[in-house]
């Protein structure tokens, strides 16, 4: 899930910024066609999950529904998200490779993607601790 940011892997500091343009094209290709389904699946099964979960003891108990279906929900906004607000960028860099130009205009669209994604994958680990939170506390 955390493909290829920097928090993943710091080394993409020392990479030219052509050489940073293809690690970046070839991880966003490989998640572009995993994470959107993987997502999804991971909502619906949590929201199958908040359908019959049954109220507990505690403050957790007490509000499983609402944790799973909160759970669920912080997964799903991983697709509007990359939609809305990543996609302009990721098309441009798209542009930049195929046309071999990886100045420091790319270099700067690579590290804004990078601060993108990992408001990305924020919202995933969200959904992850509020799963587990839920699955530990019951």
């Amino acid at each position: 899930m955390l493909g290829i940011s920097s928090i993943a892997l710091p080394s993409l500091a020392t990479l030219t910024p052509s050489e940073r343009l293809r690690v970046w094209s070839d991880e966003f290709d490989r998640g572009s066609r995993q994470i959107p389904t993987t997502m999804v699946a991971s909502s619906a099964l949590l929201l199958g999950a908040a359908y019959y979960a049954q109220d507990g003891f505690g403050p957790v108990g007490a509000n499983r529904r609402l944790i799973l279906v909160s759970a669920a929900a912080s997964a799903l906004t991983v697709i509007p998200y990359t939609l809305v607000v990543m996609i302009p960028n990721i098309k441009w860099l798209k542009k930049a490779l195929f046309a071999l130009d990886a100045g420091q205009e790319t270099d700067a669209a690579v590290r804004k993607w990078d601060l993108q994604h990992r408001l990305r994958i924020f919202a995933g680990a969200a959904a992850y601790a509020l799963a587990m939170l839920e699955l530990v506390s019951c």
